[in-house]
């Protein structure tokens, strides 16, 4: 027994030796090299992640940190990771966590978010954080005064601003995005490590720079911007399906942004004019409360590398996209490729060199900033052509250079050579715009305000039109809005009511309000292209495209002995009525801001004869 122990002993080790010496080593544990967050709606989302060796795919997410409730599995063995999530509620804030089947790699935790955007149409507090030309991440060239780089400190300041939080409602991406060939590598320092809070909980939405071209093809949507990005080509985010990755639309609550290709597609025959009847589509179906639309090299600028009188690319852009743009009540272009800060007067109608800009292209000369000045004041909600615009050149995200020898462009109020980025703050019928340094200062803020023509609720005060009549409609093929307001018996003096048939003359305005407050209406502009004074107590208001808020005719007869009478109509969605029914009482104001004069109708409940999802009528 003992010689038979003796002897099985080294023969055990030896086997145990020759079983280690061909046992696999243990599997090595997945790197995860990225995560970030792709086209986010009101519905879905799309996770991304990259890891270092090819495995499957699972996606966990609920409301509550730690404590998924639902999971999605993608059984594609790979490194580039891609799924979407759907079913997702509006305006929600939701936790997820993202590895294999095998095991978790990253999330469950306060960390790990993103916030479902709220219904399109529906209005909600957001914060845009708009950087251009971010692609020099940490401290770099530096010659005190002229040329600095440092995308660290702009990157802190608006944490800072932010309250600590690596967050934003909009992450906007203006084109160069990594430097210097926007090479996958580079996107990996500038964008994914560079701002991994950030896109980790909020998707981030490009725009082709001219580095991007360096390794990128926007005619043939093919190198490593295409490669990291996941764009809207179907509408799948909002807008008008573009079928092309170079430009796209999507849509955040009550704000429409649209993406343009001022790289390749600008400059291509076939390929621009798909890209401009593309943009007249999107911008004119649009019915957003905002418009902004971006793309990388801007149609005013004086950079020191950058004129935007010289370069062949800001020349068209400025002659061929402006005009639609404007055309479509646009409040907001940001670009950036100068790397400075640029930012317009309240301007439109523009499309020459710097030579042709003149007074008659500014809507309003001052600041926009309401401490110092006013803000920019828009008459109507949403979209109405050629009624203000302000151009901004953030392209200083990363590296300031001074400004050019001819600064600055005649269009600027502001133009600084400094490090920062652009912060828009958009609630409800104002947006406020902050130039944020490196250091965290604010050098510049602007203000628009829409729907100036129409308060929130209605003005006291008001002569009666007692003998009315009122019809709103929701129809259910286009022109699927409809309105008609007719009153008499009040008295409606020329004194009081202008000249509207006079350009210089205030506006009339008509406004539409229930219980809850304002419900539609807007400006009926001065001005013979749109008014006629046939008889001498008459006037007439005609627009048949209804541009000014959707109001397309109207008709104001002078009395002052009780036989004033008017009639409005409008139809078409640029209506924007809210969903029927109405709460009454319903008010119906028409007035002049110059003279005071406002009449008005009320209606009552026991004056409302119908009442629900698709008809108001009372009389």
């Amino acid at each position: 027994m003992n010689l038979n122990r003796r002897h099985s002993y080294p023969l055990l080790i030896t086997l145990a030796a020759l079983v280690l010496s061909f046992s696999p080593a243990p599997a090595a544990a997945t790197d995860l090299i990225r995560v970030y967050l792709q086209q986010t709606t009101s519905s879905s989302t799309i996770l991304r992640w990259r890891t270092d060796t090819a495995e499957d795919s699972r996606v966990e997410w609920g409301t509550v940190a730690g404590s998924p409730e639902f999971s999605v599995d993608d059984s594609t063995v790979t490194t580039e990771h891609e799924v979407k999530i759907t079913g997702l509620t509006p305006n929600t804030v939701y936790f997820y966590r993202v590895g294999s089947t095998a095991a978790p790699l990253a999330g469950g935790d306060a960390d790990h978010f993103f916030k479902t955007s709220p219904p399109t149409g529906t209005a909600v507090p957001t914060r845009v954080w708009a950087l251009g030309d971010s692609g020099y991440p940490h401290p770099g060239v530096t010659i005190p005064g002229v040329w600095e780089q440092n995308g660290d400190a702009v990157r802190d300041a608006y944490t800072a601003f932010n309250g600590g939080k690596e967050n934003a409602d909009v992450l906007l991406l203006l084109g160069d995005n990594a430097y210097t060939n926007a090479t996958d590598p580079e996107y990996q320092s500038a964008l994914f490590v560079q701002y991994e809070g950030f896109v980790r909980t909020a998707s981030a939405w490009p725009t082709l720079g001219n580095h991007e071209g360096f390794s990128a093809n926007g005619l043939t949507q093919s190198g490593p911007y295409f490669d990291v990005f996941t764009i809207p080509t179907k509408g799948e985010a909002g807008g008008v399906p573009s079928g092309t990755e170079a430009y796209y639309s999507f849509d955040h609550g009550n704000i429409h942004f649209i993406v343009l290709d001022a790289e390749d597609s600008l400059l291509n025959y076939a390929a621009n004019l798909a890209m401009l009847s593309w943009l007249e589509a999107d911008c004119t179906g649009n019915n957003s409360d905002w418009l902004i639309a971006i793309w990388h090299q801007p149609p005013y600028s004086r950079g020191l590398l950058h004129d935007s009188d010289v370069e062949i690319n800001e020349i068209e852009a400025r002659r061929k996209f402006l005009p639609i743009l404007e055309g479509c009540g646009v409040d907001f272009v940001l670009n950036g490729h100068s790397h400075n800060w640029e930012r317009s007067y309240f301007i439109t109608g523009h499309y020459g060199d710097s030579q042709t800009f003149g007074p008659e292209h500014v809507i309003d000369g001052g600041s926009g900033d309401p401490a110092t000045d006013n803000a920019y004041g828009k008459p109507n909600r949403g979209g109405t052509p050629n009624d203000g615009t302000v151009y901004v050149v953030a392209g200083s995200a990363s590296e300031k250079r001074p400004l050019g020898p001819n600064a600055p462009h005649p269009t600027s109020f502001s133009a600084l050579s400094e490090m920062g980025s652009l912060i828009l703050d958009i609630d409800g019928q104002t947006a406020v715009g902050t130039f944020l340094d490196l250091n965290g200062v604010v050098r510049d803020t602007f203000t628009i305000e829409k729907g100036t023509a129409c308060p929130d609720t209605p003005l006291a005060g008001c002569g009666d039109m007692p003998k009315s009549r009122l019809l709103l409609a929701q129809g259910s093929v286009p022109p699927q809005q409809k309105l008609s307001w007719r009153a008499g018996g009040g008295n409606l003096s020329a004194a009081d009511f202008g000249v509207p048939i006079d350009p210089s003359e205030e506006p009339i305005d008509v406004c539409f309000y229930d219980a809850n407050g304002y419900v539609s209406g807007g400006q009926l502009p001065g001005g013979n292209g749109y008014w006629s004074h046939g008889r001498p107590t008459v006037y007439k208001f005609r627009d048949p495209a209804g541009v000014q808020a959707g109001l397309t005719r109207a008709r104001f007869r002078m009395s002052e002995v009780g036989k004033g009478a008017i009639s409005v109509k409008g139809k078409g969605d640029s209506l924007r009525l809210p969903e029927l029914p109405l709460t009454p009482p319903v008010v119906v104001q028409a007035k002049n801001p110059s003279t005071g004069g406002c009449w008005e109708s009320t209606f009552e409940a026991a004056q409302v004869k119908k009442n629900d999802a698709r008809r108001f009528v009372a009389k």
